[in-house]
């Protein structure tokens, strides 16, 4: 952070930015943008994984545990540092909501590639169909991302949708050494 907070100092005194966003774990980096936000930028923290849930599943500990109960501190504070708080669900989102931040300071931009971009191809899709409904996970494969939920919702439904085919792509604790 120390390294950042001097990096980010350097550039904003040749540049003076008027937006710094700081998309990275830990959350604490926000304050790295302290320079630039007392000139007056305005600062966005963009996480992509809430500490709490990320340090409770990597440490195997409980979310009341002393150590995660810090972090949510320390998550508050860095979430009230910034001007705007960026998250990828809504779920996140309530999770953020119900520890204390405003509604309206946390916004959810969901990481998917852009339709207006990366439009599907009709005529390449038509002959491809193998009368399969397909759904592809892109990411990491733990339980803070909710994979087993989407497993579970495919077993429900397996019956009624008999031609579901979930394609999984990314690595984590829930894939196998296959």
């Amino acid at each position: 952070m120390v390294w950042a907070f001097i990096h980010l100092t350097k550039l904003h005194r040749r540049r003076r930015y008027s937006i710094v966003q700081v998309h990275n774990l830990p959350d604490f980096l926000v304050f790295a943008a302290l320079i630039p936000k007392l000139t007056g930028a305005r600062v966005i923290l963009d996480p992509h994984d809430l500490m709490p849930e990320f340090y409770a599943e990597r440490s195997q500990r409980s979310l009341d545990s002393l150590p995660v109960r810090l972090i949510c501190w320390q998550e508050r504070l860095a979430c009230r540092f910034a001007d705007h708080v960026i998250t990828v669900t809504e779920l996140w989102r309530q999770a953020l909501i119900e520890r204390g931040q405003p509604a309206d300071k946390v916004t959810v931009v969901m990481n998917v590639a852009d339709d207006r971009i990366f439009h599907r191809d009709v005529t390449i899709d038509a002959a491809r169909d193998d009368g399969r409904f397909r759904l592809i996970y892109h990411g990491v494969m733990d339980q803070r991302h909710g994979l087993d939920l989407a497993l579970r919702a495919i077993n429900l439904i397996r019956h009624t949708a008999p031609d579901i085919h979930l394609t999984l792509h990314g690595g984590g604790e829930y894939r196998g050494p296959w």
